[in-house]
């Protein structure tokens, strides 16, 4: 990908490629959800 976007340094694309916090949460939770769904549901958000 650096070199399709013509980046030199891999810092620089890893800028537009980083995953928020907040994604990482939600698929977390959704995963957790999916994997404990009656655990899940004791627990409060």
């Amino acid at each position: 990908m650096q070199q399709q976007v013509g980046h030199e340094h891999a810092s620089t694309t890893s800028i537009y490629t980083s995953v928020s916090s907040d994604y990482k949460t939600r698929m977390l939770r959704a995963a957790l959800d999916r994997t404990l769904p009656d655990k899940a549901k004791d627990e409060p958000r």
